[in-house]
């Protein structure tokens, strides 16, 4: 009982520091502060005006920090795996066609070899050291579509019976 006693007069007389007189200077001095602010401390801060929102119109680019996709639209890169053909040994200025034959329905191109060799060719085959794609055998030509570059554009060219040389597509 004697500390229990001890205690609450400990407390009593700890707590008693919590009076009102301090807090009575305190609120002297917050009045005195809102006296010397002036008339602005008072005044209602004006909204800013309205920003139209920007228009981000790159949102559905493709990210330049992700790669590139390689094997999207018809001039895809042949995979490197593979075992390349004979006619993508030698840039396509130096191969020429010297015909072309019906078989079953599909055509077939008949290319000569800058050694003089000939090797047939067929729709979908890889030509060029520039991995061109054979797209379509006509009677006349062989048209091949050439990979672009990231700064170029896929590029037609042809291979035609009556030309030495390739020559642009229209």
């Amino acid at each position: 009982m004697r500390v229990g006693l001890a205690v609450v007069s400990v407390l009593t007389v700890g707590l008693s520091g919590c009076g009102e007189p301090e807090l009575d200077q305190l609120d002297a001095t917050l009045a005195a502060l809102r006296e010397k602010a002036g008339p602005y401390a008072s005044e209602a801060v004006e909204p800013l005006p309205a920003v139209a929102t920007p228009v981000y119109r790159y949102a559905k680019a493709p990210s330049p920090f992700q790669p590139a996709d390689m094997t999207a639209g018809p001039t895809e890169i042949p995979d490197p795996a593979r075992t390349p053909e004979p006619l993508e040994d030698f840039p396509l200025a130096e191969l020429r066609l010297v015909g072309t034959l019906a078989m079953g329905g599909q055509r077939v191109a008949l290319i000569e070899m800058p050694d003089g060799q000939v090797v047939s060719a067929h729709e979908g085959g890889y030509i060029g050291s520039e991995k061109g794609r054979i797209e379509e055998i006509t009677a006349q030509a062989v048209h091949i579509t050439q990979p672009g570059s990231v700064t170029e554009e896929t590029q037609r060219v042809s291979l035609s019976l009556d030309a030495p040389r390739r020559t642009p597509s229209m």
